[in-house]
């Protein structure tokens, strides 16, 4: 079990300081979602998937296995071409995006994923700089030359996701905790203002999970990110969502 940080701050749906879910679906969506479709082998996975992410909300997608949730989040972040509807960042058109437009709306869009992702003989620094290759030239990442400002950026980000000290440790020697972890630290250090997190705890045990899920909530509400992440365990699903919606038949729809 990887333990909590003792700085962390743990902010849950009753604190006074989180926002009520009313006040944050309110705000000017962070992520606008309408009528996406995608289709493989002929056969339709996503019918007019629509949804909205505010600022700082939690947003849990449900579903059975096999829905379309990875696809729905590949289509948003362009992954994967989606074959009708739109996707709005932070009132950037995604869909449609080209070049240095797609470039920059991809930079805002931090992915966290079920297996981590990580360069494994990398460091959790280094894994953490990947998340500012969009921001420097090509040469200073060839040559792993980052600025001075950069390090100190991912340093920090480390440092908030409770593992500064690991900071020079491979990423193959961390517990998957852990390893979480600098992938989330990744994203911060993106500057994002999405993360989309598909299974995120999956992989892990109960505690972690739930430290996990904890940590994602907090950072969501501390910095205005908005958070959509999908789940196939309902009691975290309702003890760390704003709000719940399932994937059903290609549609999302509001969780009974």
């Amino acid at each position: 079990m990887t333990p909590m940080a003792p700085h962390l701050r743990v902010v849950r749906r009753e604190d006074a300081a989180a926002k009520p879910q009313a006040q944050a679906r309110a705000e000017t969506p962070v992520l606008t979602v309408r009528g996406l479709a995608k289709a493989h082998a002929g056969r339709p996975v996503l019918r007019d998937a629509s949804l909205d992410v505010a600022p700082g909300e939690v947003v849990v997608l449900g579903g059975p296995s096999g829905a379309g949730k990875t696809t729905l989040f590949r289509c948003i972040a362009r992954l994967t071409e989606p074959d009708a509807g739109s996707v709005v960042l932070a009132g950037r058109q995604v869909t449609g995006a080209r070049g240095r437009a797609l470039r920059a709306a991809r930079r805002e869009i931090g992915l966290v994923f079920q297996q981590f992702n990580l360069i494994r003989r990398a460091s959790a620094l280094g894994n953490v700089l990947a998340g500012r290759i969009g921001f420097v030239p090509a040469w200073r990442v060839w040559l792993r030359r980052f600025p001075a400002a950069d390090i100190a950026l991912a340093r920090g980000c480390l440092a908030r996701v409770g593992l500064e000290a690991e900071s020079g440790q491979r990423a193959d020697t961390l517990s998957g905790g852990q390893q979480q972890r600098v992938a989330i630290a990744r994203a911060l250090a993106q500057e994002t203002r999405l993360i989309l997190a598909d299974e995120p705890v999956a992989s892990l045990d109960p505690d972690n999970a739930a430290a996990i899920l904890e940590l994602l909530r907090a950072l969501a509400k501390e910095r205005g990110i908005a958070v959509l992440c999908s789940l196939h365990q309902p009691t975290l699903a309702a003890r760390f969502a704003d709000r719940l919606l399932r994937l059903e038949q290609g549609r999302v729809l509001a969780a009974p």
